[in-house]
């Protein structure tokens, strides 16, 4: 992995804050649109923020986002090569992490900011529960059992009538994740996601299989979180 010099060691910022570029049309515009509000809405410094970049995007790319005064690193695809990569990112934060950072924020490009990420609890990990059954609780029982892994708790989704599902299944597209969680869920996330892909049987037939095995990384933090006993903060939607 490659990283440039300012990783932002000297912030005092409590929080870093995490999201990956591939090569896609859309995903540096995305990013800018994600970093301008983190910076002007959230009051987040430039340091505080590491864009990661796959090994397929251009250095002119790359080389934009660290002259706005951000993180940069490189990751190589994962698994899929694409919703998987946000596995990725926590190898940096093995490397590069202050000791007086709380914790890292992992968020996807097609989000903006609205204000500042007041986490209510800094020692758990933090998520929004997913808003539907998708993959259904069927699945993703069978999935538990084939790891070995005890059920955690069934709650309802986040959208009414939309079914149930576990309360570690939650949306990937926001997660915070505590310091010292950091180094165990790094290794049991990317354990399970290679678990998941390995066996794409479980998923069951063709039509599911398509719907469901996109799903293999956040299925992978779910189980993650259960097995690794990661206390949880489930977020409120309107947070």
């Amino acid at each position: 992995m490659e990283e440039n010099a300012a990783t932002g060691q000297d912030v005092t910022h409590p929080y870093r804050y995490s999201m990956v570029v591939d090569a896609v049309a859309a995903h540096p515009y995305q990013a800018e649109v994600l970093l301008h509000t983190l910076r002007e809405n959230a009051a987040v410094p430039p340091e505080a923020i590491t864009v990661q970049c796959t090994t397929r995007v251009d250095d002119e790319v790359v080389g934009a986002f660290r002259c706005a005064g951000h993180g940069t690193a490189r990751v190589e695809p994962y698994l899929d090569g694409k919703y998987c990569n946000k596995i990725a990112q926590l190898d940096y934060f093995s490397e590069q992490m202050d000791a007086a950072v709380q914790g890292v924020f992992l968020l996807d490009l097609d989000l903006a900011i609205a204000g500042p990420l007041d986490i209510p609890e800094p020692s758990a990990v933090c998520g929004k529960v997913v808003d539907g059954d998708n993959p259904s609780l069927a699945l993703i029982q069978t999935l538990f059992q084939a790891a070995g892994v005890p059920l955690p708790e069934i709650v309802p989704s986040d959208w009414e009538g939309r079914g149930d599902t576990v309360a570690t299944n939650l949306n990937g597209g926001f997660i915070y994740l505590p310091r010292d969680r950091l180094a165990p869920l790094r290794a049991a996330w990317r354990r399970w996601a290679e678990f998941l892909f390995a066996r794409p049987r479980l998923f069951g037939a063709r039509a599911e299989h398509e719907a469901a095995f996109k799903h293999v990384d956040q299925l992978a933090l779910a189980l993650a979180l259960a097995s690794e006993s990661a206390p949880l903060c489930r977020l409120p939607t309107n947070w």
